[in-house]
């Protein structure tokens, strides 16, 4: 008999257990998990300011700094002048960088997919409203602090 699983340690235990996996696929493949963000941020929003990607990603500068330089090192990134602050670097994906995202992004999807077809459409479905609830219930609590 299976013991019942309280839903806040069901969510944690499962998000523990797919940044593990994440981190595991990431590694085989040269990367972070920070890294891999730098480079989906960057996919998504376009090149940008390393204070904006900071920004973004809820992370220090000098954690920036660092992540960016390993990912230009491995030729993933690079840094571009700024037409309007020459302190200031653009840092955009690399045709190398897009490349690996694309790929490592699709991998994530495929593994996605694969995991949740141990339950049915209408589980999934179900599953999928859930999730969104309970995320614009966490983005509500986080306007109101």
């Amino acid at each position: 008999m299976q013991q019942k699983t309280e839903p806040d340690h069901a969510i944690m235990c499962t998000h523990r257990t797919l940044v593990k996996s994440r981190a595991r696929g990431l590694a085989k493949a040269g990367l972070s998990l920070p890294q891999f963000e730098v480079l989906r941020v960057i996919s998504a929003k376009g090149p940008m300011s390393m204070s904006a990607l900071s920004r973004e990603m809820v992370v220090t500068p000098p954690n920036i700094t660092g992540l960016i330089d390993r990912l230009e090192k491995q030729s993933l990134v690079s840094r571009v002048s700024n037409a309007n602050d020459r302190r200031a670097s653009i840092i955009e994906l690399t045709e190398a960088g897009k490349n690996l995202y694309d790929v490592l992004a699709k991998r994530q999807r495929v593994f996605l997919q694969n995991v949740l077809n141990v339950l049915t459409s209408d589980e999934q479905e179900t599953l999928s409203t859930l999730l969104s609830r309970l995320r614009a219930e966490i983005l509500r609590r986080e306007s109101e602090a």
